[in-house]
């Protein structure tokens, strides 16, 4: 899947906060989520060195299967500075970034996990050997995550996750995700 303009995503993130604002419940099941990309291992062998490397945005919405216990679809955009040479370098070339959380909640924490999927998209003017030919990052690659938010008050979190996903033959990138969530209010 190529997305060739951010205005039908803007469009879906504006619809969604209305939604949410409209949501009868307590709190909304949509939130929104800020988080800085910090580079391990193979990944800092695939950015271009600074950590953060990059950031995660993205929003998401809660169901409920129990009273303690639901699911959290989740939809955003990574930004990602890659090495030279590896298709990656251009930072306004944000990469997709999805999931399906399983969350636990008690109190003011939630521990989560899930599997996610990423859509590479490298340059063609990829000149490294590790980012070329056969090591070419193509179509969406499976990963996934686990992680804990805190609740800080009036409906933000605080959120640390780490996450592990295919890049190609030579790297399987992981990171770290320190930020921020905040759940809409609802009625």
């Amino acid at each position: 899947m190529i997305i060739r303009s951010s205005s039908p995503w803007l469009a879906m993130a504006l619809s969604a906060l209305s939604l949410g604002a409209q949501a009868p419940a307590e709190r909304s099941p949509f939130e929104a989520s800020l988080a800085g990309v910090i580079a391990t291992a193979d990944t800092k062998k695939m950015s271009a060195g600074s950590n953060p490397a990059g950031y995660l945005a993205a929003l998401g919405y809660h169901t409920e299967l129990y009273p303690s216990l639901g699911t959290r679809v989740h939809l955003g955009f990574m930004s990602f500075a890659g090495a030279e040479g590896s298709g990656l370098e251009n930072r306004k070339r944000p990469q997709m970034h999805f999931g399906l959380d399983l969350v636990k909640s008690y109190q003011n924490l939630s521990i989560f996990g899930g599997l996610t999927g990423t859509q590479w998209k490298q340059s063609v003017n990829a000149t490294d050997p590790k980012f070329t030919g056969l090591n070419r990052a193509t179509g969406i690659k499976l990963g996934a995550r686990v992680g804990a938010e805190y609740l800080i008050g009036q409906g933000f979190s605080a959120q640390v996750s780490f996450e592990q996903t295919e890049f190609n033959r030579v790297f399987n990138p992981s990171w770290f995700g320190l930020g921020f969530t905040y759940r809409f209010k609802g009625d």
